[in-house]
């Protein structure tokens, strides 16, 4: 299994179809990465998807599917990837990098601000700013 043999860390769990998905939400459940199949009975994972983004708004979504014709019906949700089933071995693990980094980009931006300049990153706490303005 791609997800364990790469990320012995992560709590991975899995559900047979959405409702178990959002009951398992409505008991203050927050998943940080949800990997979703589009084709899934009861609810198609793009619906899924949308309401993963109000629910939980921090949630990465990865597509992982085996029907490349849905790829133009996931842009109408926030995901990081889309990955199709019989190239998960080259996309999953970069999709995977790909959410947990912006999961932290996010966790840094809400202490401080990231700023970048000359190749450098430099974090300033929110206590130390002042103000900002735009140069230029």
């Amino acid at each position: 299994h791609i997800i364990r043999k790469n990320n012995p860390e992560f709590e991975i769990f899995t559900f047979t179809s959405a409702k178990e998905l959002l009951e398992k939400i409505k008991e203050n459940w927050q998943p940080e990465i949800a990997i979703l199949d589009i084709e899934m009975a009861g609810e198609d994972g793009i619906s899924l998807a949308g309401k993963l983004n109000q629910i939980v708004p921090k949630c990465r979504i990865i597509f992982l599917t085996s029907y490349i014709v849905h790829a133009p019906e996931v842009y109408c949700t926030r995901h990081s990837w889309f990955v199709v089933k019989n190239r998960a071995d080259e996309f999953l693990e970069p999709a995977i990098d790909k959410a947990l980094s912006s999961l932290k980009e996010e966790a840094i931006s809400s202490t401080g601000i990231l700023v970048r300049e000359k190749g450098k990153k430099t974090l300033v706490p929110v206590k130390d700013i002042l103000y900002i303005g735009k140069t230029g």
